[in-house]
């Protein structure tokens, strides 16, 4: 429900050519890793990625630089059991939230659900 009303209050717009994207929205998958995880949500922004040659560490910033450019506020993840054991998932939610963060420099919400 909520993830529902903030879509509707801060719905993706197109500023000047450029994709806004207040609130992304990504259902994972089973199997996902903390390396797939910013590429899905990546995908989901619309951003192409290699085939190769980026390390987590140029995904996750990759991540951070679209975040801002799309001026994302909000991220939800759904089924977000499929995040692994208890150890990787807290690993990634914070990779997630140190990502937005940095993104917006400022206050973040993370919903995973």
């Amino acid at each position: 429900m909520l993830r529902r009303a903030l879509a509707r209050e801060y719905p993706e717009i197109r500023v000047a050519g450029r994709r806004q994207v207040p609130v992304l929205a990504v259902t994972l998958l089973p199997g996902v890793t903390s390396k797939l995880l910013p590429s899905m949500l990546l995908s989901e922004l619309g951003v192409p990625l290699p085939q190769r040659g980026l390390n987590s560490g140029a995904m996750v910033n990759r991540l951070v630089d679209q975040l801002r450019l799309s001026q994302t506020r909000v991220i939800f993840i759904d089924e977000a059991r499929y995040l692994g054991n208890p150890k990787d998932t807290a690993t990634q939610r914070k990779l997630l939230y140190v990502a937005l963060t940095r993104a917006k420099r400022g206050a973040a919400l993370l919903k995973v659900v």
